[in-house]
């Protein structure tokens, strides 16, 4: 009896310490005005360029064909350092990922992290042409 009560008091113990903690959640930041390339493959020819929105987001309109997306790492960084005061002294604490959105029509991968290492990113669009539409974001690890 005298053990049961003690486990008892033990598991209420638990339950209220659970109750009041408190969990790190990753805010998710737009990167906002950050250039996106684009670039007809193979001929190289470039595309308008479209910039982020203060959502971080961009959207275009192409016609069918092959094209390398670029973006870079070291514009990406140079706009977090505008808004984030932190991210000079701790650059490797931040992840700078590239949601795309994908219509028919338009093959590429959704989610790719931007790093220095990244070359450009492959996409294709089928007979009939497509939009690619996106959305940069950081997360502080």
């Amino acid at each position: 009896m005298k053990n049961s009560i003690i486990s008892l008091l033990f598991l209420f113990a638990v339950c209220a310490f659970s109750a009041n903690m408190v969990y790190a959640q990753s805010t998710v930041t737009p990167i906002q005005g950050t250039p996106v390339g684009l670039e007809h493959d193979p001929e190289g020819i470039a595309m308008p360029s479209v910039k982020t929105d203060q959502n971080g987001k961009f959207s275009c309109k192409l016609p069918e064909g092959k094209y390398k997306l670029m973006l870079s790492y070291n514009d990406i960084a140079s706009k977090v350092s505008r808004t984030d005061k932190n991210f000079a002294s701790k650059p490797d604490g931040y992840i700078f990922t590239l949601l795309l959105g994908l219509m028919p029509n338009v093959k590429a991968p959704a989610r790719v992290i931007i790093n220095k290492e990244n070359g450009p990113i492959s996409i294709s669009v089928s007979k009939g042409g497509g939009t690619l539409s996106g959305t940069l974001t950081y997360t502080k690890r």
